[in-house]
């Protein structure tokens, strides 16, 4: 048995309607914007797992998203991680209503004001060669 505090996963392998809390890091400043409604639109590489639309998600803020640093925040966290560990914040439940790709940098950039990602950000701003769901 791993007695680690984290675990990765394929994300396509779990089993969701087993799992007891769903939660979803998302780095600072943007965790706050989605707590205080000016964030609504959660930018990923990867699709929103369909089995969790409109589940409550626990939003994570990790103390390594709060770094203050413009260094493109990489999370320590795995994939299933144990309630109560240390340098974890539940800072609030969201729900997932849609999943969507964005199919040009055109349709990014007219939603820029719900996700909240600047154009020249070269973390989380649009890539031709990268797949960016909302």
């Amino acid at each position: 048995m791993n007695n680690s505090p984290t675990q990765s996963l394929n994300i396509n392998e779990i089993e969701w309607a087993k799992v007891d809390k769903i939660g979803l890091e998302i780095s600072f400043p943007y965790s706050q914007m989605v707590v205080d409604g000016t964030k609504t639109i959660e930018t990923r590489t990867y699709p929103f797992p369909k089995e969790l639309i409109n589940k409550n998600i626990h939003l994570i803020e990790s103390e390594l998203s709060r770094n203050g640093t413009k260094t493109k925040p990489i999370s320590k966290l795995g994939d299933l991680v144990k309630s109560g560990q240390d340098g974890i914040n539940l800072i609030g439940l969201i729900i997932v209503t849609d999943v969507f790709e964005y199919r040009s940098k055109a349709d990014w950039l007219s939603d820029c004001g719900k996700h909240c990602v600047d154009e020249n950000d070269s973390n989380f701003g649009f890539k031709n060669d990268t797949a960016i769901f909302g």
